[in-house]
């Protein structure tokens, strides 16, 4: 049986469950790197299939955002497990001009997402002053993330009188595509939510282009259209000067993202292979990258290759079928209370495994 070397590198330490997902999921998860910014007033119009739409056929992250007022600025985090969808409640103090920028400045700490969509009838204050912000934001030349596309939905389905970039869904169909999937997550961040009490309204939904860098006027027959799923070679073709520095990074960055996508098309031991391989690739990107200098000094560029090491490592410990559980004791010895650390480590998947070393973080 064939052996893999692999290292990990466990952050924290607890059961590596890996929830609803399949490895396919964490591998197209893993291959995308488009986010969606959803602005919402009340939890009742927020559109899910359109949601699961966008997070399933595209595998983007999904960001939900409700802002509510407060007297200080804090904010809670929930998140679907492994399903890149996260739901973003912050408060805010409102009587403050610029609660806006610290608002935003804390959303969007790592990157600016690339597609921001609002629903809701506007009725709220800080909904209309919060979409009118992002309408308004400028482009980050130091930053190889903005926001391309801002769509709000409309109350009117009609063809017609559409504008030339609006995206048409039809959301009953895509309600029954993604029922299981919405009855099973949903409850994960809103706990009271049921499909009997759920209605998506006309069957026809669209969303009409505001705002955003790609010119709102040009035919765009989908969220995405005009955008790339993965930009890692872009990243580096934009930052690196030609040469053979240059090329040896992209080389690198091409196996590992042709490696993650031929392990969707195979099965069992080739499917691992492919998806070990890939991830060792990543790896030595991320080591060659320590040492470039240009690299080092873009604050986007770690930050983004730490996220797509962490979602291919977590594709790749699910194929593998790696689950550890890790549990720390206080035991007195004759030189004064130690701490013992036990790990339960298994194997499941279709390979034979050989760890080379694990590296423990702090929490």
């Amino acid at each position: 049986m064939k052996k893999f070397l692999i290292a990990l590198f466990l952050v924290v330490l607890s059961v590596a469950g890996f929830g609803k997902a399949a490895a396919s999921d964490l591998v197209g998860y893993a291959l995308c790197d488009l986010r969606v910014l959803y602005l919402y007033e009340t939890p009742e119009e927020i559109d899910w299939p359109t949601l699961y739409y966008l997070n399933d056929k595209y595998c983007c992250r999904i960001d939900l955002l409700s802002i509510k007022p407060s007297g200080v600025l804090h904010y809670d985090v929930k998140s679907v497990e492994n399903r890149e969808i996260y739901l973003n409640k912050y408060y805010v103090d409102d009587s403050r001009d610029d609660y806006t920028d610290s608002l935003f400045a804390s959303l969007f700490k790592v990157r600016r997402p690339d597609i921001v969509i609002g629903t809701g009838r506007g009725k709220d204050k800080l909904y209309k002053e919060c979409l009118n912000y992002l309408n308004a934001l400028p482009f980050d030349s130091n930053s190889f993330f903005n926001i391309t596309k801002i769509y709000r939905f409309t109350e009117q389905s009609e063809i017609e009188q559409a504008p030339p970039g609006a995206v048409f869904v039809n959301r009953h169909e895509l309600l029954e595509k993604y029922r299981h999937r919405i009855e099973l997550e949903v409850p994960d961040l809103f706990p009271y939510f049921s499909l009997d009490n759920y209605t998506v309204g006309e069957r026809l939904g669209r969303y009409d282009p505001v705002g955003g860098l790609i010119d709102e006027r040009a035919p765009s027959p989908d969220f995405t259209s005009g955008l790339h799923d993965i930009r890692l070679v872009d990243v580096l073709d934009s930052l690196l000067s030609d040469g053979a520095i240059k090329e040896a990074f992209i080389r690198k960055a091409k196996n590992a993202i042709s490696f993650l996508n031929a392990s969707q098309n195979s099965v069992g031991g080739q499917r691992s292979d492919n998806i070990i391989t890939g991830y060792k690739e990543l790896i030595t990107l991320a080591h060659q990258s320590e040492s470039e200098g240009v690299l080092s000094e873009i604050p986007d560029y770690a930050p983004y290759l730490k996220r797509l090491l962490y979602k291919v490592q977590r594709a790749t410990l699910y194929e593998i079928g790696m689950d550890w559980e890790g549990r720390v004791f206080l035991r007195d010895s004759p030189h004064g209370p130690k701490l013992k650390f036990l790990a339960d480590l298994a194997v499941n998947g279709s390979e034979e495994i050989e760890l080379s070393y694990i590296k423990y973080q702090p929490y």
